[in-house]
């Protein structure tokens, strides 16, 4: 697995190690035809950062006609830590 391991906010003496990868899209609520549209994120967990890629490549490509892709990120538990990496 990759890793990646990002300092923290405090004097950067500490540093948090991922454990996975999560592909973050924004979906359209499915009624919502007129801008501003409403929507939620998901957040899609892999353990790979290869997978994470592919599933954000599904989106770019138009694959789910109302979700868009914001990027891939380094998680620790599910969670986005540091910046995008994709």
């Amino acid at each position: 697995m990759d890793t990646y391991a990002w300092p923290s906010k405090s004097a950067g003496v500490m540093m948090t190690q991922a454990d996975g990868f999560v592909c973050v899209s924004w979906w359209r609520d499915k009624d919502d035809a007129v801008p501003p549209h409403t929507g939620s994120y998901q957040y899609e967990w892999f353990d790979t950062a290869e997978a994470a890629y592919d599933s954000h490549r599904e989106y770019e490509a138009g694959e789910y006609r109302r979700a868009t892709a914001i990027g891939v990120f380094a998680c620790k538990g599910g969670m986005p830590i540091g910046g995008r990496i994709l």
